[in-house]
């Protein structure tokens, strides 16, 4: 009993002991943790580790609490750090898919068009070309639809021109035979 009150569930404190006031706990055992597994390719820097432990330690977390808060950090991390590469990867295939599909620039045109472009670029850029091929490769612009359509147009002009298809004549007739058609056997193709 402390001035009067008597202590909670009729406990007595011991002798030679001061009651605790309401809501202290005992100090917590220091913990001192085992490195924490990892996921590979998932990497945590030793001060943010050591941090971590401090607070688990504050805690009072057992290494096997502490690892399964470890293991939903990581899990998160991993889906937070491959969410970006996933978004343009989709974006990626969504823009090719919609080159292949446009009448214009794409569908049976695509080949030749691409084709059109590279040649067309490599006149206009020069050496500069094969940088310009790398940067739309790297940042994927060079899948989009839109930009497609402006190398397209900006490239053509430039692009060597395609060979025309030559047919065979229709005619055996000379040259004489056409132009005088009356005049047989002058060595003008109407001999017999």
């Amino acid at each position: 009993m402390l001035d009067g009150v008597p202590a909670p569930d009729g406990a007595k404190p011991l002798e030679g002991e001061a009651p605790k006031p309401e809501g202290e706990t005992k100090p917590l055992e220091p913990v001192e943790y085992k490195d924490f597994a990892l996921p590979e390719g998932i990497h945590v820097q030793p001060d943010r580790m050591n941090a971590f432990k401090e607070e688990a330690a504050k805690s009072g977390l057992s290494q096997d609490v502490a690892q399964k808060f470890v293991d939903m950090y990581a899990e998160n991390f991993k889906q937070l750090s491959e969410a970006p590469m996933r978004a343009w990867t989709e974006l990626q295939n969504k823009w090719q898919a919609e080159v292949k599909a446009d009448p214009e620039i794409g569908g049976a045109n695509l080949d030749k068009n691409l084709a059109t472009i590279k040649s067309g670029l490599s006149n206009l850029l020069g050496e500069g070309a094969s940088k310009f091929y790398e940067a739309l490769n790297l940042t994927g612009a060079g899948n989009n639809p839109e930009i497609i359509r402006g190398l397209l147009k900006a490239a053509a002009p430039h692009a060597p021109a395609s060979p025309v298809e030559g047919r065979p004549g229709g005619s055996s007739k000379s040259a004489g035979s056409i132009m005088y058609p009356t005049m047989a056997g002058l060595g003008n193709g109407h001999e017999t």
